[in-house]
């Protein structure tokens, strides 16, 4: 799974150069999980996307996914997000399957939920990975 993400990550950015090279990449010492972490915190300057530091609780609240998507394209989602954390979720997955064909993969619930583990949410994230890349 990790191997997968590694080479989305890796394809995402060579291909759309936010970093300089393939070796720079493969000498990295990172493991594929902080590897996409690092390309989450790189989209946006602007919390809670720059603060991001796991793939766990910083994700509970819906926040950092509402912001990622409104990294894509700020019209398709309102600036504020909701502070229901299951509502600002469900908003967020369906602007990001509506006008990216970002599949859902996970209820909001799920989502928000204390006991949701890092690979559920790193799974969302390669679904975006994917999305922009292809």
């Amino acid at each position: 799974m990790l191997g997968l993400i590694l080479s989305l990550v890796l394809h995402f950015d060579v291909h759309h150069n936010h970093l300089k090279s393939p070796a720079q990449i493969a000498s990295s010492p990172l493991s594929a999980s902080n590897l996409l972490l690092r390309w989450v915190q790189s989209l946006s300057d602007v919390p809670p996307v720059s603060d991001v530091s796991n793939f766990t609780s910083d994700w509970r609240d819906g926040r950092v996914l509402y912001a990622l998507v409104r990294v894509l394209d700020p019209a398709v989602l309102p600036a504020q997000p909701p502070d229901h954390p299951e509502i600002c979720i469900r908003m967020a997955q369906d602007a990001a399957c509506e006008h990216f064909g970002v599949p859902i993969l996970l209820s909001p619930g799920h989502l928000a939920h204390p006991d949701c583990d890092n690979l559920s949410v790193i799974t969302c994230v390669v679904a975006d990975v994917q999305t922009r890349s292809g």
